[in-house]
């Protein structure tokens, strides 16, 4: 009887400890971090008029108004709206205000998901914005940009952005 206490005994601390090795292996196993995706494609473009007034700027006569944009992706040779209703900014495109220059400015933000864009401003002007993009690496980033056949962007240059005058 003696003896087969001892065994239980040794059994369950045998148990434990196996346990304990097993808990403290599982906590101290760490996945490896990997590097995380760079996605890189958004182009901020200023309109200005010959003036030197901002045309998003909605105090100017006859300015562009968020409203009256729709961006087209040109997939396959077709023309496609950009419009994806489940998210806050279903066209991907957005007006911003920088209120820390003087004057203050007004600019637009444009996702390049594909390399050839249509950006229709109002009913009367579309522009086409070509990005050449570089998807390698699990990164998806804008290397150039083309505004109605003009190069107005390299990646050479540091922040994606442009003026373009109407």
């Amino acid at each position: 009887m003696i003896f087969t206490l001892n065994k239980i005994v040794i059994m369950k601390t045998i148990l434990i400890l196996i346990m304990f090795f097993i808990i403290f292996f599982v906590i101290n196993c760490k996945k490896e971090q990997g590097k995380g995706a760079i996605v890189e494609i958004g182009v901020e473009i200023v309109y200005k008029n010959n003036l030197g007034e901002y045309l998003l700027d909605p105090t100017i006569p006859n300015h562009f108004s968020l409203n009256d944009m729709h961006v087209y992706n040109v997939q396959n040779g077709k023309k496609i709206e950009r419009y994806y209703p489940m998210l806050d900014n279903p066209r991907m495109l957005a007006i911003f205000k920088d209120t820390t220059s003087k004057p203050i400015k007004y600019g637009l933000d444009v996702a390049c998901e594909v390399d050839t864009t249509l950006l229709a401003l109002n009913q009367n002007v579309t522009d086409t914005i070509v990005c050449s993009i570089d998807k390698s690496n699990g990164n998806t980033i804008v290397r150039k940009v083309w505004y109605n056949g003009v190069l107005k962007w390299q990646f050479a240059d540091g922040f994606c952005g442009f003026i373009i005058t109407k």
